[in-house]
């Protein structure tokens, strides 16, 4: 992704906030794999660049909710776009039932717990 612009940390954040009314620092730190302060640097970058906007959340105003502003959609949907295209190209060779069985497999290794 950093060819397309983006670094993998904030690619992560895009797609993690994209479909998202918005995650807390936390609940995207987790998301992102990245610690909070790490997290807390580069969520300011990508608010100056207008991609995403940050406030309080309503349960809770020390805890900071992050959002995709309009900007950031877009550039989401075109990365997304990018990112499935890689995917089905280097998918392609296994052929579709082995390709779903790597990718079903995957996910699973991604939900177990830490």
């Amino acid at each position: 992704m950093e060819d397309a612009g983006l670094s993998v940390t904030e690619w992560r954040v895009l797609a993690s906030l994209s479909g998202s009314a918005g995650e807390t620092i936390g609940t995207l730190s987790d998301l992102v794999l990245t610690k909070q302060p790490t997290l807390s640097k580069i969520v300011q970058r990508m608010e100056r660049q207008g991609l995403v906007a940050r406030g309080d959340t309503a349960m809770d105003r020390r805890q900071t909710l992050v959002t995709l502003t309009a900007e950031g959609r877009e550039v989401a949907s075109d990365h997304t776009r990018l990112a499935l295209a890689h995917q089905a190209r280097v998918l392609k060779p296994l052929g579709a039932r082995d390709a779903a069985r790597l990718i079903a497999l995957l996910r699973k290794l991604v939900e177990l717990p830490p």
